[in-house]
């Protein structure tokens, strides 16, 4: 039967909050032929396989990067006709079996996409869902795209225990200060293999954080072959220290690594995760498609002190003001709002800032422009000049929600006498609304003005 001639699959709304979908693919001993699969409702609530070790009776989730948009591939759903990327298509001829079937789970199929509020939803699963799995695949790419990986993961699979030579003791990250030439030529080959892997775009993906770091059990393949995560956190770890043993400078890629190995470590056996302003920071450079996983892409890897809703309705520049009021709110500190106008300065450029974004709210859109080399609240200083608050009593109005003062007062009294100056000729304006500002903000920005004057003077 021809392509035009079958119809397109419908998706069928799913039954719950907790139920997704899950992709049967049927075997093949046919490695370019057509793939064909079910797709079937799946509750991570009540269903029994999920708490199952056994591989074929539980599901697989598949990590890869989406490539190019067009879907220029075809999956044949029962009867029906789903299109898909050419990159998802070789990830699911590359883990389909040549006999009996496969179960797995893969976001452009599982999660209707066009459905915003389903997509929403099936975000705020995704943690579970590859937590859940009994492994997570990683679909690189193949080999015709970088011709000397298969190699590389040769070598990198088998380093291992000639790292050992290096070590001044088992499982000591101090090496031996004296290393021979034949020693520091095999880094320099192991460090070469690390850096061919990471030429896969999938390495680069926000995304990938997430389906990474949550499961034990994650596999990474170039066609046939395959590099544990385990093993890649090992060699990461011994060839970063070797880098500072030696006074080797790492490249980006490799940092990168290192931060998501490490990260996958760190939640795996202390099971807990780290503060949302610290993956932000590591994890910057890491792309997405959407604007608005820059946030949502990272919060299900955060300590669970920070609550945003996963809403794809609001505009972007909702959910960052939506997320630096989260950080103001559960934080409550004047730190938090020093790393915000620090971020939401370094962020900005010589275009006119976003008309939706609150002053002190970073656009992580933007890569930041500079790095701090002098104190935060010298840096946060003109930021704070520059903020627009409107007074309320107890309360910070800005476009998309309330804010608790106390924080953000906190931080401008404790600024300089010159700082305060400006902020105080900011905040004048709204002086006409005098009854709304309550007593004691009154006599804090009295005092204010009259550093002001005196500082003013003694500069002159």
């Amino acid at each position: 039967m021809a392509d035009s001639a079958i119809p397109l699959y419908t998706y069928t709304p799913l039954n719950n909050n907790v139920h997704t979908r899950i992709i049967e693919l049927e075997p093949s001993d046919v490695p370019d032929g057509a793939l064909r699969c079910r797709i079937v409702q799946f509750s991570l609530d009540d269903d029994p396989l999920r708490l199952t070790n056994d591989i074929d009776l539980s599901y697989e989730a598949i990590s890869y990067a989406w490539g190019s948009s067009e879907l220029s591939q075809n999956l044949i759903v029962n009867d029906s006709l789903l299109r898909v990327t050419a990159s998802l298509a070789d990830a699911l001829r590359q883990f389909r079996r040549k006999s009996g079937v496969r179960r797995l789970w893969a976001d452009a199929v599982c999660i209707h996409q066009r459905d915003e509020v389903e997509k929403t939803k099936q975000i705020l699963l995704m943690p579970r869902i590859y937590r859940e799995a009994y492994r997570v695949l990683v679909w690189l790419g193949s080999q015709r795209d970088r011709r000397s990986v298969h190699s590389s993961i040769r070598l990198l699979n088998g380093s291992l225990r000639s790292l050992d030579f290096f070590r001044q003791r088992p499982n000591s990250t101090d090496f031996k200060p004296n290393l021979s030439t034949e020693h520091k030529n095999f880094a320099y080959t192991i460090r070469r293999c690390l850096e061919d892997l990471l030429q896969f775009p999938w390495f680069s993906r926000r995304w990938i954080i997430q389906e990474v770091v949550l499961n034990p059990k994650v596999d990474l393949f170039c066609d046939d072959k395959k590099i544990s995560v385990t093993t890649l956190r090992i060699v990461t770890r011994d060839i970063e220290a070797i880098n500072h043993h030696l006074s080797l400078r790492s490249s980006k890629e490799l940092n990168s690594l290192a931060l998501m190995t490490e990260l996958w470590e760190y939640i795996i056996f202390h099971r807990q995760g780290l503060k949302i302003e610290r993956l932000l920071l590591d994890f910057d450079h890491f792309d997405c498609a959407d604007d608005k996983d820059k946030i949502f892409a990272l919060l299900g890897l955060a300590a669970g002190d920070i609550h945003l809703k996963t809403d794809y309705t609001n505009t972007t520049e909702e959910i960052y003001n939506d997320f630096a009021g989260a950080l103001l709110r559960y934080r409550s500190n004047r730190e938090v709002l020093e790393w915000l106008l620090y971020q939401a300065e370094a962020r900005e450029t010589g275009s006119t800032r976003s008309d939706g974004l609150a002053s002190w709210s970073p656009d992580w859109r933007i890569s930041p422009t500079f790095v701090p080399v002098i104190q935060r609240r010298q840096i946060t200083q003109e930021k704070a000049m520059t903020v627009k608050f409107n007074v309320r009593p107890a309360a910070i109005e800005y476009p998309h929600g309330v804010l608790s003062w106390d924080p953000c007062f906190q931080f401008l009294k404790s600024l300089p006498s010159h700082a305060k100056a400006k902020v105080d000729s900011t905040i004048e304006p709204l002086s006409a609304t005098e009854k709304n500002i309550p007593q004691r903000l009154k006599e804090q920005f009295g005092q204010i003005g009259s550093t002001q004057a005196s500082s003013s003077t003694r500069m002159n």
